[in-house]
């Protein structure tokens, strides 16, 4: 998983592991790579041929927004599992969580060299001020799924600052659960795994302490 982090050294230790799996993937090992918000944002720039200038103003902050297809659902990796009237509510309902400034404009994103070799634009979303920036993304030769909207948010996260903002439907849930199906199936087609829990401690080389800030938890593990 491509995580966040704001600082220049996280970019490029995030392009670093990225290109590592991928090159392993294109060796033909099976490793997922998953990219949310600032982790989708890094697999764009990693592939744009304008690096990190790619990147751009489309600020999107605690809203809650639907999503437009670019291209059928059925035909791509992270939305053929969902029905037609589920994929109808995503399209319809403000469901999916956005807490970004940086975005991509689809159609700079479409003439995008290195993009279009890698990646397929599968979504878009538009924000209040009414700019479009992509909402999700996916590999065209190797396991990429990419979310610049909060998977982890709405089931998890009650903290009173997001009151208003979150979407704790039993709907919304149901949809942001079921988005990780697709990342679940390929991870589990993955042959990389530790013979032992001593063995994997062994090559743990970081291991940030959680941090607790308003109710969120996280937690980082680096292998060599």
């Amino acid at each position: 998983m491509i995580g966040g982090g704001e600082n220049k050294d996280h970019f490029v230790r995030s392009r670093k592991i990225y290109n590592y799996v991928k090159h392993l993937n294109e060796q033909g090992r099976v490793i997922p790579i998953l990219g949310i918000c600032l982790g989708m944002q890094y697999i764009m720039m990693t592939e744009s041929i304008d690096g990190t200038n790619f990147s751009e103003f489309h600020m999107s902050w605690n809203e809650n927004r639907n999503l437009n297809f670019m291209i059928d659902p059925k035909t791509t990796v992270a939305f053929q599992h969902f029905s037609w009237e589920e994929l109808k509510l995503m399209a319809t309902q403000e469901y999916a969580f956005n807490s970004h400034w940086y975005g991509f404009d689809p159609e700079r994103a479409a003439e995008d060299f290195g993009v279009m070799q890698e990646l397929v634009l599968t979504s878009k979303s538009q924000s209040v001020w009414g700019d479009y920036f992509l909402a999700t993304i996916e590999g065209k030769h190797i396991p990429v799924l990419g979310y610049i909207y909060h998977l982890e948010k709405p089931g998890k996260n009650y903290d009173p600052i997001y009151m208003g903002h979150l979407d704790h439907s039993p709907t919304s849930i149901t949809l942001i659960r079921k988005h990780m199906e697709p990342f679940v199936r390929l991870a589990r087609k993955s042959s990389q795994k530790f013979e032992s829990y001593a063995e994997e401690r062994m090559h743990i080389i970081e291991n940030n302490r959680n941090k607790i800030m308003h109710n969120y938890v996280g937690i980082a593990y680096l292998f060599e």
